[in-house]
């Protein structure tokens, strides 16, 4: 019998596969929002003047790769000093809560950087086949017939963003 004052432990089951899966779903949901609005505050940044260029940018002439992979490095290095951050919590420097804030918003603008850069790289590659003929048609990586991971209910991220042609898949 519990007393008045007795702790109790209450035992959740296990999350069927299910529910899993929902909860998995509803997580790279906002992940993908979280992106999203990085790359608009890029665009945003870039427009009132903050930088010249993003990685989004199609023209590599005047913003190179060296360039963009310079970026995306110096995003990845705030990454890191994020997560040294989280790490070194028991030295009592930083709030756990804000260290995994500032971990998680920089994880988001390494990826918002890389998503950005691999959508130029592709708006770039549908330029080249407009202009050559001779480019073959893309192949089908699966020519088995078995599916990829992006088939599989994953976001494409080689689709082209409205308003583009594709420059990948179907």
């Amino acid at each position: 019998m519990i007393a008045k004052g007795d702790r109790v432990q209450l035992i959740r089951p296990a999350p069927t596969r299910r529910e899993e899966e929902a909860m998995m779903e509803r997580d790279a949901t906002v992940i993908y929002d979280a992106i999203d609005i990085e790359r608009i505050r890029q665009e945003r940044l870039r427009e009132q003047g903050k930088f010249l260029y993003t990685c989004a940018s199609a023209d590599f002439r005047a913003f190179p790769h060296a360039a963009r992979v310079t970026v995306l490095g110096e995003e990845f290095g705030e990454v890191c000093r994020a997560a040294l951050g989280v790490e070194h919590l028991d030295e009592g420097r930083y709030d756990r809560a804000a260290a995994l804030v500032k971990l998680r918003a920089e994880l988001v603008q390494v990826a918002a950087v890389a998503v950005a850069y691999l959508e130029a790289l592709r708006v770039v590659d549908e330029g080249h086949q407009r202009r050559s003929p001779t480019t073959p048609a893309a192949q089908d990586p699966h020519p088995s017939g078995a599916s990829s991971p992006l088939s599989a209910g994953h976001p494409n991220i080689f689709a082209s963003p409205p308003g583009l042609p594709q420059a990948i898949g179907p």
